[in-house]
Formats: C-alpha cells, sequence, structure tokens
C-alpha cells in the first residue's frame, strides 16, 4: 500500500512538473526592453587575445539589435 501511495505521489508531481514547463511563465509574456539602460559586457579573457577582439567587434552591434536599443 505504501509503494503504492509513493508511486501515485511521484506520478502526480511529474505530470504537475511536466505542466508548469509547458505553460509560458509570466516573465515570457511581458515585452522585454532594455530602452534606457545601460548594457555593460563582461569578457572573462585577458585584454588583447581573441575572445576579447572578438567581444569588442560585437559590442557595438549588439546594441542595435537588443529590444528597446539601450544605452551605449
Amino acid at each position: 500500500m505504501i509503494a503504492s501511495r509513493n508511486g501515485l505521489a511521484a506520478g502526480v508531481l511529474g505530470s504537475l512538473a511536466v505542466l508548469a514547463l509547458a505553460m509560458p511563465g509570466a516573465a515570457a509574456q511581458r515585452a522585454l526592453s532594455f530602452k534606457g539602460k545601460t548594457i555593460t559586457m563582461i569578457v572573462g579573457a585577458e585584454a588583447g587575445g581573441g575572445t576579447d577582439a572578438s567581444g569588442r567587434l560585437i559590442a557595438p552591434y549588439l546594441r542595435r539589435h537588443l529590444p528597446g536599443e539601450p544605452n551605449s
């Protein structure tokens, strides 16, 4: 009897988890906008390397493609 209760509880919890993941969250329903905000890009590599160069190359274009066109 205890084993069947545990199985039932696991099934119910599993079903609730699937339903919770399938439903869109409140954040997804609201439009995302960076208007009037400043975005700081942090590159986790040494200055002068390839990752640094890529970050510096992408940063000016990233602003144009974010919703609300944030401040530079």
